[in-house]
């Protein structure tokens, strides 16, 4: 993939982005979702191509973020909070398979992490969903970082 057309998918990202927000803020939740879902289509087609990605300093990390916590809040509005737990959870093995195969910054990748696992955790709880489903991510995350205090890695 040359350098070019990964930052036209760059800019096609941003602009899906900023054009599901519009609607999301409209309550056009739908429409929204399906804006969303091409923005974080175009995400993941980003990641697949993360050294190229470094190369021409694209945040593949945070684009990927971006679009599933999008994702995940529109379903929340469309009451579809299941849909919307997988993509947090999705973020949050993204991040640990990032930080297991020390590809980037693992200062950042922590950080992202603790960030997503709150986001997760509170999705869980404003949506009532099985506490059961956090319990098993949070030991997946205890077992890959190999602590005992999962707690002590998510203090601020």
């Amino acid at each position: 993939m040359s350098s070019l057309s990964l930052k036209e998918i760059e800019t096609a990202w941003k602009e899906k982005t900023n054009a599901a927000n519009l609607l999301f803020n409209e309550s056009q939740f739908k429409e929204a979702l399906e804006v969303y879902k091409d923005a974080l289509n175009l995400s993941e087609i980003i990641n697949k191509n993360k050294d190229e990605a470094r190369k021409q300093q694209i945040p593949f990390v945070q684009v990927y973020i971006i679009s599933c916590n999008n994702y995940a809040s529109t379903c929340k509005e469309l009451n579809l909070p299941e849909k919307g737990e997988i993509l947090l959870k999705r973020v949050i093995y993204f991040l640990l398979h990032l930080i297991e195969e020390n590809e980037g910054d693992l200062k950042e990748l922590h950080q992202e992490l603790k960030r997503a696992m709150i986001a997760y955790s509170e999705y869980i709880a404003s949506c009532d969903l099985d506490i059961s489903l956090q319990e098993q991510v949070f030991a997946d995350i205890q077992q890959a970082l190999k602590t005992d205090d999962l707690y002590q890695f998510i203090s601020f």
